[in-house]
């Protein structure tokens, strides 16, 4: 039996049917992609690039190898990118900025890439607002950049206090004009300077570069639809929805009309012949 078959009526009242059935789709669309909008709320991405310290203080800034290149890039510039989305620098970033949000939530809405194996990276922040996701991604760019300092000085501190008990015993023994003398007051030059250096304006050798240094400068851009976009794709959704619905149901086809048993049916049929 095929739907040509059904009366008009029963005809009319199937495609009304399934009108209803993508109506009801499109509205339960639109609603449920306007309640997680309005649940979530607009999100802004802010984008910066920075410099980072692109070579290991342990190697005294002029005896460095080449960096090793890894899938992923350069493994020296990744282990940089991890360490500004590390807890330090995002404690930091809540101690910095008033009213920023927790350490957690701040470590969640960072993410940092490598470009393309370059010694530059992109720090991205996502906030509630465009003035948000500037400041706390300038933040992150700062603080890394403050803890990058006192990475060199860190690293810098006990080879620079071994070179200089190491060249003032050989002055004592009056061999500091002797080539080995002469290596070890090198050396302990190059690391005076480079520590006096990382607490200046502009950093050590290979120091970090924040190329926005101010909120103003960062370019921001909306992650989330508008409400309009947001009602038109909930909507393009239901219809999707919908007619799927019908499609699937209009595949099992019109229902057969009920017919009584064949034993029910010989009875009347008989009681019908006697009348």
């Amino acid at each position: 039996m095929t739907e040509d078959d059904l009366p008009q009526t029963s005809r009319s009242h199937r495609w009304l049917g399934r009108g209803l059935v993508v109506g009801v789709a499109i509205v339960a669309g639109v609603l449920i992609s306007d309640l997680a909008l309005s649940l979530q709320g607009p999100r802004y991405a802010a984008t910066l690039t920075v410099r980072p310290l692109i070579v290991n203080p342990a190697c005294e800034y002029m005896a460095c190898p080449s960096q090793s290149s890894v899938a992923g890039g350069y493994q020296w510039i990744i282990s940089q990118a991890n360490l500004v989305q590390s807890k330090p620098v995002a404690t930091l970033v809540h101690n910095a900025i008033k009213g920023s949000p927790n350490v957690a939530t701040l470590m969640g809405n960072v993410r940092v890439k490598e470009n393309n194996d370059s010694d530059s990276i992109d720090i991205t922040y996502t906030g509630g607002n465009a003035g948000q996701a500037q400041r706390l991604a300038v933040s992150f760019a700062n603080q890394y950049a403050l803890q990058s300092t006192a990475t060199i000085r860190s690293t810098l501190k006990d080879p620079a206090a071994t070179a200089q008990t190491t060249y003032s015993d050989l002055v004592s023994q009056g061999l500091q004009r002797t080539p080995r003398g002469q290596q070890v007051m090198k050396q302990l030059n190059l690391l005076l300077a480079t520590n006096a250096a990382a607490g200046k304006q502009g950093g050590a050798p290979g120091a970090p570069i924040v190329y926005a240094p101010y909120p103003s400068l960062v370019p921001v851009t909306r992650t989330t639809p508008s409400a309009v976009r947001a009602t038109l794709l909930g909507a393009a959704t239901g219809l999707v929805i919908g007619v799927a619905v019908v499609l699937a149901l209009g595949s099992r086809g019109p229902r057969r009309p009920h017919l009584p048993p064949p034993r029910l049916r010989r009875r009347r049929a008989a009681a019908a012949g006697e009348a």
